[in-house]
């Protein structure tokens, strides 16, 4: 089970931090040393990792914000010492912390969350403004604000994972089809017509008896549409939704990659129309028509100035490769998010605009992403699902 997924479960059994295990004399704290190490051993795993363990390492963290930490340090080193799991886990849970110093300075990340406070009897809950706190309890989970974003934040290192890696729920309910991290599909569907998936991408098929419509639901995907019959014959056309747009196959093969804020469409052989989404109707008005080796994005704020691209560049992720070529590293970061397991977060958002040339090979995207932190003057920190740029 992955690290994430642990830490998640081990939350959800337990609850809440179990704020009253750092009371003074309790024997919960006295013993949980020499606990931890008969279950190491009973366990017979090769770390002796389990749930209890890291839920106790993010205990620990947040022991150290209390007034009484002094008192507790000689049996937190007493703890640390059980074994190289215990130590593990700690520092696993140390680095979180410190991530979510700078995480809590991002607040599209944690907007979300709501302020989680301690409630009588060992649940928690979501709360605002009344200090629920016990007297006899050690920890403050508002105390001056800080401590309770910070607690919030790491918690939110510990679970996003969970979350990321699971995908949008939303897409998962509406693709007909889809692809994994890393994955590639060839797809035919019931009119001949030929879709290939990128990886981490999803589609969404909806023909009738008028139209062959497919939605772009998520990453990118390679089309070649085949003829229905003659237009007096009154043949369906093939369009493809994606964002605030439509691409309509005026001939038969064309590549739409949707990113997080905006649809590069680019053509590859005969021509496509591109139009936008006009006040909820896709009939839609700016249409502008590709040839091969053109391209063009769009965004909410409309259609950009059509461009020259390669179709080569365009299909290079089918050959295991991404090329760049003067891309914003926003635009970079979202393609190769798609090559590796969580979210690659950059904490430094006045260089998302920074221009990327490159050239990245498939099967090595992590060196990638280090040269081109160490080109951008950033250093790169690995945690279990999020990658930082900072």
């Amino acid at each position: 089970m992955h690290l994430c997924t642990k830490t998640l479960s081990a939350l959800q059994k337990k609850k809440s931090f179990d704020c009253q295990a750092f009371s003074k004399n309790n024997p919960h704290i006295d013993n949980m040393a020499n606990r931890n190490n008969n279950r190491d051993q009973q366990n017979g795993s090769a770390t002796g990792l389990d749930d209890s363990i890291d839920t106790q390492a993010v205990e620990w963290v947040i022991a150290q914000e209390a007034e009484d930490w002094p008192q507790r340090q000689a049996m937190f080193e007493q703890w640390l010492q059980v074994s190289q799991a215990h130590r593990q886990a700690y520092a696993r849970a140390s680095q979180s912390w410190n991530l979510a110093a700078q995480l809590r300075h991002m607040p599209q990340l944690l907007a979300p969350l709501p302020a989680v406070q301690p409630v009588h009897g060992g649940d928690m809950a979501s709360t605002a403004g009344k200090d629920h706190a016990s007297k006899g309890h050690w920890f403050s989970w508002n105390r001056t604000g800080r401590t309770g974003a910070w607690l919030g934040a790491m918690l939110l290192v510990w679970v996003m994972g969970a979350v990321w890696i699971g995908g949008d729920p939303s897409i998962a309910m509406l693709a007909d089809h889809r692809t994994g991290m890393a994955e590639t599909r060839r797809i035919l569907l019931d009119d001949g017509s030929l879709v290939e998936l990128g990886a981490d991408s999803a589609i969404a098929v909806n023909y009738d008896g008028s139209e062959r419509r497919i939605e772009l639901l998520r990453g990118q995907a390679f089309f070649s549409a085949t003829s229905t019959g003659t237009a007096q014959a009154g043949e369906r056309p093939f369009i493809v939704e994606a964002g605030q747009g439509q691409t309509r196959a005026l001939g038969t093969q064309f590549v739409v990659e949707r990113l997080p804020e905006k649809t590069w469409v680019t053509g590859i052989e005969h021509q496509v129309e591109v139009s936008l989404k006009a006040a909820g109707d896709l009939a839609g008005a700016q249409a502008v028509v590709l040839s091969p080796g053109e391209s063009i994005r769009y965004d909410h704020r409309g259609l950009e100035t059509v461009q020259t691209r390669d179709a080569s560049q365009a299909l290079a992720w089918q050959r295991g490769l991404l090329v760049f070529n003067n891309e914003p590293l926003s635009d970079v970061i979202a393609r190769l998010e798609r090559y590796q397991r969580g979210r690659i977060v950059l904490a430094r958002s006045a260089l998302a605009g920074r221009p990327i040339s490159a050239v990245v090979p498939l099967n090595n995207t992590e060196e990638a992403l280090q040269s081109i932190a160490a080109e951008l003057g950033l250093e790169v920190l690995q945690l279990p699902m999020v990658t930082l740029l900072h």
